[in-house]
């Protein structure tokens, strides 16, 4: 059957790591923001910077990022790539603010900080250990005129982010040997949960399954 060989042929190309792995997403990232072993911002980097202008938009770079959430409801990713849940910040005519009608930003960011926090609990890598320095210090409200977010200008609010430690811009923090690992368990021990509640007998390949939830976007 066709689709049955569409399926094997994916699980090839899975093992040869030629497609996402399972509890990955691709995600278009804009900016890497760099950070010091003190968990300070020194600057904001494009992935080309040589065909940046400024007021437009910067080339995005495809990367793997730890799976992301289909909700529409504030609930902050593993390695948040979105500027209001790491910044906790709108961006407004008059500038950065951390109020809003609902108070998103303020809810975003709280959710952002308590997951992240537990997620690195015990990994110790110099990146990662920058990373929760970052997210124990920053406060949106003494960041309204930070000149790094500034620069950005309007891309701000539209544009996505990673995390690299002062002085390796191309180590990113989701590529983090550790990251990587606890992702994989993480989302493995999830897996498992879902896969016990919702099971059933797939159509194509005829062995038991878990049901998804959410569909991905096509």
């Amino acid at each position: 059957m066709l689709i049955k060989g569409l399926c094997d042929y994916y699980d090839i190309l899975r093992e040869k790591g030629e497609v996402l792995p399972d509890g990955y997403s691709k995600v278009k990232v804009e900016y890497r923001i760099s950070i010091t072993e003190n968990g300070k911002i020194d600057d904001i980097l494009e992935f080309d910077d040589e065909t940046h202008l400024y007021g437009k938009q910067p080339i995005a770079k495809a990367i793997r990022m730890p799976k992301r959430t289909e909700k529409s409801s504030i609930d902050a990713n593993i390695i948040e790539h979105k500027p209001r849940y790491i910044f906790g910040l709108n961006l407004s005519n008059e500038g950065f603010t951390t109020e809003d009608r609902t108070n998103q930003a303020k809810k975003a960011h709280q959710d952002f900080v308590a997951k992240n926090l537990e997620f690195i609990e015990g990994i110790d890598s110099p990146v990662v250990n920058a990373y929760r320095k970052f997210i124990e210090n920053w406060n949106p409200e003494e960041e309204t005129e930070n000149q790094y977010l500034l620069s950005l200008g309007n891309n701000y609010s539209n544009s996505y982010f990673t995390f690299v430690l002062s002085g390796e811009p191309d180590k990113l923090l989701n590529e983090d040997p550790q990251i990587k690992e606890k992702w994989k368990e993480y989302y493995a021990a999830k897996d498992s949960v879902e896969e016990a509640e919702h099971t059933a007998q797939c159509a194509i390949t005829g062995v038991m399954a878990p049901i998804a939830r959410i569909h991905g976007k096509i």
